[in-house]
């Protein structure tokens, strides 16, 4: 099996176990904020924290191996270093991964907000919630982006005829 290949394939199961880990994330989340969203998970918040914490757990874990990856990648020569910064018109790999810091972060304090300071619990509930939101707008703008990708090339594809 060539580079490529293993390449593709594992960049397109990561992306959708990615998409499906962060749908469960964003929707169990949502439920625990509350009586707004909670119907969502039934009005079970139990249930809402558990799946939020497994589904927590499986995210880094997928995480943790993309981004071994990627270094594998970029220490073979194979992948470009731009695509890491967190601006400029490639740097969505980058947002994605300093969001995804963030998000690990301020989670683990959350995990644990029982046995530390009340200042350190709000400000780690702060942060994971802004970011998550602002990473939902990002996915928006990333599936908006990728619409225009693929009529891109299908206008290619029509102009080779």
């Amino acid at each position: 099996m060539t580079e490529k290949v293993l390449k593709v394939r594992f960049d397109f199961i990561s992306h959708w176990i990615w998409t499906i880990l962060y749908l469960l994330l964003a929707l169990s989340g949502f439920a625990m904020m509350g009586a707004k969203f909670g119907w969502m998970f039934g009005y079970n918040f139990t249930l809402a924290d558990f799946v939020h914490r497994l589904v927590g757990v499986l995210f880094i874990v997928l995480a943790v191996l993309v981004v071994i990856y990627e270094i594998a990648r970029i220490v073979r020569g194979s992948a470009s270093k731009g695509k890491w910064f967190p601006i400029g018109k490639q740097g969505f790999a980058g947002f994605t991964l300093l969001t995804t810091i963030l998000l690990i972060l301020s989670g683990f304090l959350l995990w644990f907000h029982a046995n530390i300071p009340y200042v350190f619990g709000t400000f780690a509930f702060a942060v994971h919630e802004f970011v998550a939101l602002l990473s939902i707008a990002s996915i928006v703008w990333h599936i908006y982006k990728k619409r225009y990708i693929l009529q891109d090339i299908s206008q290619k594809e029509n102009k080779g005829d």
